[in-house]
């Protein structure tokens, strides 16, 4: 019977230093590719890989990769020219000059995890459309983020749609979790202090501005052009009717007008001579 009492005391013990152990270690691992947007429509872009440092054999992985910087060089060469390829690919799907600049990577360990970031400025990943910043491309043709993919809009903007649904939405931001499929992929935000005008957008991209007639405003338009021919048919009509109409009633006036004015003086004219020789 002790011996029972004292299994199940270490049982229970080694319960209780598990459950610690899992609270109190907090590591941010795994792989994030976040896109930090500026109000100009272009981006920051991180591609960050986490590793748990306390975990033997995930602190000799980034040791080994912090350590070697040929290797680092190469992988910051690769991920920019997997994102110069996805950039050539947005612009020929829409109207933007995609780029990519400045690409770098840098190592640090924070908290027990150690961290690589690439990181490089894309410029026009978003579509500007009046107080609206949204991205479309490249994820809703096919790029994977391969990872969480986290998008953040410009300081004070609001979001206001995103599809897919994200796992996580914020005030200004979104997050969806690796494997999601990214088809159709929309994030848009406001700037709720903004004043534009229709004519406020940049020319280009997938997303309508929003000034864009659809719908039936589309329709109505259509339709309007479509009775353009029909209705100068109809008018150039009438404005030759109204020519014929007002030449026949100069030809059936002018006689009027004659006989009348002769009649009032032959009348006058007549009287006189007659009345001469009679009173003669």
């Amino acid at each position: 019977m002790p011996g029972t009492r004292l299994a199940a005391l270490a049982v229970c013990g080694l319960l209780l230093v598990s459950a610690v152990g899992s609270v109190g270690a907090v590591h941010d691992t795994g792989r994030t590719f976040t896109v930090a947007l500026d109000a100009d429509g272009s981006a920051t872009v991180t591609d960050e890989r986490s590793y748990n440092l306390s975990v033997p054999a995930e602190r000799d992985r980034y040791e080994r990769l912090a350590n070697d910087s040929a290797a680092l060089e190469e992988r910051r060469a690769a991920f920019g020219d997997r994102l110069r390829a996805a950039a050539a690919n947005g612009s020929d799907r829409t109207a933007r000059d995609m780029r990519i600049e400045n690409v770098t990577v840098t190592t640090r360990e924070t908290n027990g995890t150690g961290v690589i970031a690439y990181r490089a400025r894309w410029v026009a990943l978003a579509g500007v459309y009046g107080a609206q910043v949204v991205v479309n491309e490249p994820f809703s043709s096919g790029f994977d983020p391969n990872g969480t993919l986290v998008v953040r809009g410009p300081e004070g903007y609001v979001r206001d749609d995103t599809a897919p649904r994200p796992d996580r939405a914020l005030r200004n931001s979104a997050s969806w979790g690796d494997g999601t499929d990214l088809d159709g992929f929309s994030f848009r935000v406001v700037d709720p202090n903004a004043t534009t005008s229709a004519d406020d957008t940049d020319g280009g991209g997938p997303a309508p501005a929003p000034s864009e007639p659809t719908g039936v405003g589309r329709l109505v338009g259509a339709a309007g052009l479509a009775l353009v021919p029909a209705l100068l048919v109809f008018l150039g009509a009438k404005r030759r009717e109204l020519r014929l109409e007002g030449t026949a009633d100069a030809d059936d006036g002018a006689p009027q007008e004659g006989g009348g004015d002769a009649g009032a003086d032959g009348d006058g004219a007549d009287v006189g001579p007659d009345t001469g020789p009679d009173g003669g």
